[in-house]
């Protein structure tokens, strides 16, 4: 469903306009602005106004005078000598078309960040699509964000026009073209696979089948207490032992872990995420290993697939809730939308059958809806939560 939209358009070769803005819930941002480029490409001033996504008044500005630049975000105003680094304005979306450009003109396609970091561009595929009557050749790109590690997928034209960005929640996409939106998505999901695996491969290892964890710190949630200089002993993917490691006697294992200096715990759930691919291995840094996941696109079960199967980095996705609400112009961006509550009741049957262990009822459900869908939930053994 539309939500919104951005217009651009030239009053010259160097200067951009733009409106942007976007219904999400009664949130979204709303603005107008003007940008201007050297003849090389590279963004020289930003001038946007309007609204932020929670409604609050926004301003930003960007410059260049002398040798410094100047950026100026709701009056916060910093600045920094000028090295020829790139400015990113944080609207409209079409503004990446300007800086993939100039980016895929240097050197290594990579250009340094105002205030920091740097934004690198690779080419993923070159597609020819035909859908639902019209054809086009696109060009999908890896940007990657450094030092964030994950890439972000834009979609170009043949002639380096924006075309689209495509999500599982929301999309930006030119005009008549809304129906390619799930191409897009599943053409960039087989992109990025390669990425993601080889996240799994560089940062973890098969766990040996016999080993020892020991020296360590070992907090014992169940009564609450930390012992020091434990050991723990772990056979097929089970703890068998544990024990204080001065006691340990000499034995043949595979692998012998020292956590001296360490803090060894159960590991964390998240009771309420809404889990994304980019956040798997920040997930598993934070020690989170399991994740109740209140509310996703169904291409969560494709990511829960992937993660078990050492594809993709990110906690065990223990607990789906399938995400219901009704047409409503503060509606939520995910899950199943339905009209009427036989469609409700459809979708709750559609969602035992995927696997899914509850459904959540977002703010826009009717409220005498709720006790049927509730009663057919729990008839078929699910739980129900929603927003009240």
């Amino acid at each position: 469903k539309i939500k919104g939209g951005q217009k651009i358009w030239r009053t010259g070769n160097n200067e951009i306009h733009f409106t942007y803005q976007y219904n999400d819930r009664g949130r979204g941002d709303s603005v107008t602005g003007v940008i201007t480029t050297d003849d090389k490409g590279l963004i020289t001033s930003v001038q946007s106004s309007g609204v932020d996504y929670y409604k609050n008044p926004w301003d930003e500005q960007f410059y260049r005078k002398d040798d410094s630049v100047y950026w100026v975000i709701n009056g916060d105003k910093k600045s920094k000598p000028f090295k020829g680094e790139l400015y990113g304005p944080s609207n409209p979306p079409a503004a990446y078309e300007l800086m993939l450009k100039h980016v895929l003109g240097l050197p290594g396609k990579k250009a340094a960040l105002i205030p920091e970091g740097n934004m690198r561009a690779v080419e993923s595929g070159s597609y020819s699509i035909s859908l639902n009557g019209s054809s086009k050749t696109l060009r999908l790109f890896s940007l990657y964000f450094e030092p964030s590690p994950q890439p972000s997928f834009i979609w170009m034209t043949d002639d380096l026009h924006y075309f689209a960005e495509a999500g599982p929640w929301s999309s930006n996409i030119a005009s008549g073209y809304e129906s390619w939106t799930d191409t897009l998505l599943v053409l960039q999901e087989k992109a990025g696979n390669g990425f993601y695996k080889n996240e799994v491969e560089e940062h973890s290892k098969p766990a040996a089948g016999h080993y020892f964890i020991e020296h360590a710190t070992l907090f014992e949630s169940a009564a609450a207490t930390v012992k020091k200089d434990m050991t723990v002993e772990i056979r097929n993917g089970l703890i068998t032992a544990v024990f204080p490691s001065s006691s340990r006697k000499l034995s043949k294992a595979d692998s012998v872990i020292n956590c001296k200096g360490k803090f060894l715990m159960p590991g964390l759930w998240d009771m309420h995420g809404h889990f994304s691919k980019e956040s798997g291995a920040n997930y598993l840094s934070g020690g989170i290993t399991h994740l109740r996941d209140m509310g996703n696109d169904n291409i969560l079960l494709t990511w829960k697939q992937q993660i078990s199967e050492n594809a993709m980095m990110g906690p065990d996705i223990s607990y789906l809730s399938g995400f219901i609400d009704k047409e409503d112009p503060f509606q939520g961006p995910t899950g199943t939308i339905i009209a009427s509550l036989e469609e409700g009741l459809k979708a709750v049957e559609t969602y035992h059958r995927l696997g899914y262990q509850q459904i959540k009822l977002y703010s826009s459900i009717k409220p005498e809806w709720v006790k049927p869908l509730a009663d057919k939930a729990h008839q078929l053994g699910m739980r129900v939560c929603g927003h009240i």
